[in-house]
């Protein structure tokens, strides 16, 4: 039976990547890579920024403080409230760590100065980064059962904790960015396009760094490389190697429980994992920027590929929504309005 279940979705996952073929849509040429440092044009320079406080926030599906809810904050212990940048890292869902974030950052040779403490301290922003429960976690067997919701959920909750903690962290619940890498960009996504999910705070923006455009990944055969990339062969180039079959399969067990495609789709829908679906013109303005460019099999890199970027983008073009790629590494890309990270925040926190 497991056999014949993985053969379909085998099947069905072949038969999609290769329907709806199209041209792929032509990025500006690029422009040389500038680093302009963050204005501070913001009036709330007065104060240091603390080194990091690290902690454990409540959350009612994790209750025992562990890893899983460690969080960081740098913070001002006096005068105004401050904007807050909240970070996710990234890792599949599947591991990594807050440090990713802490600074100086770890997020790989182009983004590794997106953020530093003068910039932050410049401008008056807190900044926080947050540990949630990943899959698969051989180490921890009482983490088997759970699916991608459940990380999903667990970043809501520090949210939630930073909300209900404003006071305490000298922040501004209504002046709040939600920035990601890879998974923890995926996240800040599922956060930031439902921002009247969480009561009481007000999302501004969102920094998707090697994103993905959804969390079905039965979508990106059909709804993301065949229309943003078709030309390239890059999704069909990966599912037909021996480690993209294998991905697409672990990975699907592991997000949703199953790999019947039908049961997978009907998981997306009920949690809002097809996050180009969610866009619309209220949302907070989106800022992305990929550095992918092969994985670590020579295939091209399918999770952080410039298609998501693409299919993000044109959705919030169709939505009327406001939206920006930065940077892509492959096809090499600079958007000409280059922007920095830190000015996009003083910005958007305006």
């Amino acid at each position: 039976m497991k056999k014949n279940s993985l053969l379909f979705i085998v099947a069905i996952l072949l038969f999609l990547s290769c329907t709806n073929k199209k041209s792929d849509p032509i990025l500006p040429k690029p422009t040389g890579i500038s680093n302009p440092s963050s204005p501070s044009n913001i009036n709330l320079r007065t104060g240091t920024l603390s080194d990091s406080i690290w902690g454990n926030y409540p959350n009612p599906n994790n209750p025992t403080p562990n890893k899983h809810n460690e969080f960081f904050i740098r913070c001002y212990p006096y005068g105004a409230p401050r904007p807050l940048i909240i970070t996710f890292h990234g890792g599949f869902f599947k591991y990594g760590d807050k440090k990713q974030f802490d600074l100086p950052l770890n997020i790989g040779p182009v983004f590794k100065d997106l953020i530093t403490v003068k910039y932050l301290e410049n401008n008056g922003f807190a900044y926080a980064g947050a540990n949630y429960r990943v899959l698969g976690n051989a180490a921890d067997p009482s983490d088997d059962n759970l699916r991608i919701k459940d990380c999903l959920n667990d970043c809501k909750a520090f949210v939630e904790y930073m909300r209900d903690n404003a006071v305490k962290y000298n922040i501004d619940p209504n002046k709040i960015i939600v920035m990601g890498y890879s998974a923890g960009a995926s996240a800040s996504l599922w956060l930031g396009l439902q921002n009247g999910a969480i009561s009481g705070i007000t999302i501004k923006g969102i920094v998707a760094l090697n994103t993905q455009s959804t969390l079905n990944i039965t979508e990106w055969g059909t709804n993301v490389f065949s229309v943003n990339a078709p030309s390239t062969g890059d999704y069909n180039n990966f599912y037909n190697s021996s480690t993209g079959k294998e991905f697409l399969i672990n990975s699907s067990l592991d997000y949703y429980g199953t790999t019947n495609v039908f049961e997978i789709y009907h998981n997306s829908k009920i949690n809002n994992l097809s996050l180009y679906n969610l866009i619309d013109s209220n949302d907070p303005e989106l800022y992305m920027a990929t550095d992918a460019t092969t994985d670590a099999y020579g295939n091209a890199d399918i999770a952080h590929h410039y298609a998501h970027d693409l299919t993000l983008i044109n959705r919030s073009i169709v939505e009327g929504h406001r939206a920006k790629i930065l940077y892509t590494a492959r096809p090499l890309y600079v958007n000409p309005n280059f922007e920095s990270v830190m000015q996009f925040c003083v910005r958007i926190f305006q």
